[in-house]
């Protein structure tokens, strides 16, 4: 079946390096070839025009936003749909969308370098999030009498949340999904690649 052109909204397709390079070829989100790789040798080409960890922060978000576009809801993704980045006044929210439940939920996206990294809220400013969640979105966390799904979400290359903000910032309110997560779900998998290849191809066509 032939891809159709998809609508991205985040402005790193207008401003990478090479996007395309980023996906040609590519069947790894992982390792040495594979698209992280990829990206973070493009984020050193040219820091006066785009710092590099601007350009590794818009890339990764770039990428969730595609992922979401191709994948569609999935159980180990949170059943995240309907997904949108938010660019503008951005204080700890990167993308709304709905979870499982079809409930508006919020997205932080967090590009790290080592993928053994434990995130802590003060350190990655995680706490932005649930703040703007409520205040700003009105998105009260989940009920888990009700056995709901979780309303707040962290997207990262890092390996998850530390256990203590896990557990005690919090309160298990935040599912994280991980290093781990993301090579299991996209590494040889050869028909997310071949569609991202195909839709990103077409972006400006």
């Amino acid at each position: 079946m032939e891809n159709k052109r998809i609508n991205m909204k985040h402005s790193f397709q207008y401003n990478a390096h090479n996007l395309v390079a980023l996906f040609e070829n590519t069947t790894k989100f992982s390792g040495k070839g594979g698209w992280k790789s990829k990206m973070e040798a493009q984020s050193i080409l040219n820091e006066s025009k785009y710092p590099r960890l601007d350009y590794v922060g818009d890339a990764f978000e770039f990428f969730v936003e595609l992922m979401f576009q191709i994948i569609g809801p999935a159980r180990e993704l949170g059943g995240i749909y309907d997904y949108e980045p938010t660019q503008e006044n951005d204080n700890g929210v990167d993308g709304i969308c709905k979870n499982w439940d079809g409930k508006l939920s919020v997205v932080q996206i967090k590009y790290k370098h080592d993928s053994e990294r434990m995130l802590t809220a003060n350190a990655d400013h995680l706490g932005n999030m649930v703040k703007e969640a409520t205040l700003k979105y009105r998105i009260l966390p989940h009920n888990k009498d009700k056995k709901e799904t979780t309303k707040y979400f962290v997207i990262t290359t890092g390996k998850s949340l530390h256990y203590y903000t896990d557990d005690e910032f919090f309160l298990n309110n935040v599912k994280c999904i991980g290093w781990k997560q993301l090579c299991d779900l996209l590494d040889n998998n050869i028909g997310f690649w071949t569609k991202a290849e195909c839709l990103v191809k077409k972006l400006h066509i």
